[in-house]
């Protein structure tokens, strides 16, 4: 965690899992992120790189989920604005309580 020690207290963890569309699926088919990989299954990912990274000592600790979110995002069109929401990725708050 960039030189700090590791949160040793409970924590809150929200997290966002961002998913690029398949171009076979469109946004009128399929507006939500209704297949795998599970939610339970990513928090757990999550969870596991949280302890392997250095930012919690163990799981445990996590006694409160915020928001946890799993969604398609679309490519933005060339010369379009790019930002997080708009590429697929992880974004991940660990807040001591």
């Amino acid at each position: 965690m960039r030189g700090r020690p590791p949160f040793t207290g409970p924590v809150v963890v929200s997290a966002t899992f961002r998913f690029n569309r398949p171009k076979s699926v469109s946004v009128k088919k399929r507006p939500h992120h209704t297949v795998k990989p599970d939610l339970d299954k990513l928090e757990r990912a999550l969870l596991d790189a949280l302890v392997d990274g250095g930012c919690i000592v163990d799981d445990a600790q996590v006694n409160e989920f915020g928001s946890v979110v799993k969604k398609y995002v679309d490519t933005p069109k060339p010369g379009g604005y790019c930002d997080e929401d708009s590429t697929a990725g992880l974004t991940a708050v660990v807040m001591e309580r």
